[in-house]
């Protein structure tokens, strides 16, 4: 069974992914969209729509766009469907319910001159990210993959046990989330090198998270969320891992706590 998010969370992290989503790598989109009259985008794991929403007013005329929404939650679908036709009204959408995992990547594609996936590809293995690729190569599709995450994370103020918990987590991270071992951090480099070794012209840039004051609401969720994967992975660490997320939450909640979130953004540009 693959993972799934809820709406709350994906529109908690919505404002700091569109804030953190590497301009560099938009422009080759923007570049390579150029090209194009009616312009296909396929995204896959659309969650509520996000990647619609920060992309398509990117891309010029929304009118001359065609959004194919890919997820296998229906309520997460019809968030987004109903979200892109409300605010993106002149831009033809479709949907399409499947499988992630283990369905035909290449029929979900369809007929797209661009895939999107937006935190995403820490969750699969180097086996469902090579079937991507074959996919889009299949589809002469370029790629924009967003918000991978890599090994970098600071919190501030650094407590003792971050090291602890951190080592934890990211043993988590590795586990199998429904498309085999995951790959976790390594997921962007392995992504890169499988696309540049199909011919692809591949661009990457950083898109960390910045989280401070302001975003309270979204650190407590991280922290939650880091704290009950690292118990998870480590039980025997249940009360050091507590200790540390009440010293977090605390700082958190005092708005003392500040905290960077390592991600990768990646495009690649069919040969």
């Amino acid at each position: 069974m693959t993972e799934s998010f809820d709406a709350n969370w994906l529109g908690l992290r919505e404002g700091a992914d569109r804030r953190a989503r590497s301009r560099a790598c938009l422009g080759h989109i923007q570049h390579y969209r150029s090209g194009f009259g009616q312009f296909r985008v396929t995204d896959l794991g659309s969650g509520a729509g996000s990647a619609l929403h920060f992309l398509a007013p990117n891309l010029g005329e929304e009118k001359d766009q065609l959004w194919r929404l890919v997820d296998a939650d229906p309520v997460l679908m019809d968030i987004a469907a109903s979200r892109a036709r409300r605010h993106h009204p002149a831009i033809i959408i479709e949907t399409h319910l499947a499988n992630l995992a283990d369905g035909d990547l290449a029929e979900m594609i369809g007929n797209a001159d661009l895939v999107s996936a937006s935190a995403l590809l820490d969750l699969v293995s180097e086996q469902w990210i090579t079937r991507l690729v074959r996919a889009c190569t299949e589809r002469n599709a370029a790629i924009w993959l967003t918000l991978s995450v890599t090994d970098h994370e600071i919190w501030f103020p650094a407590l003792p046990s971050d090291w602890l918990i951190r080592r934890a987590f990211m043993q988590d991270q590795r586990r199998d989330k429904g498309f085999g071992m995951s790959l976790g951090v390594d997921a962007g480099p392995v992504a890169a090198r499988l696309f540049r070794d199909a011919g692809y012209q591949v661009y990457t840039a950083p898109s960390n998270w910045r989280l401070g004051a302001r975003d309270i609401m979204l650190q407590t969720a991280y922290l939650e969320g880091v704290a009950n994967a690292a118990i998870m992975a480590q039980p025997t660490l249940g009360h050091r891992i507590g200790n540390w997320f009440n010293e977090r939450l605390n700082l958190i909640n005092q708005g003392r706590s500040s905290l960077l979130v390592g991600h990768v953004d990646l495009v690649g540009m069919p040969p």
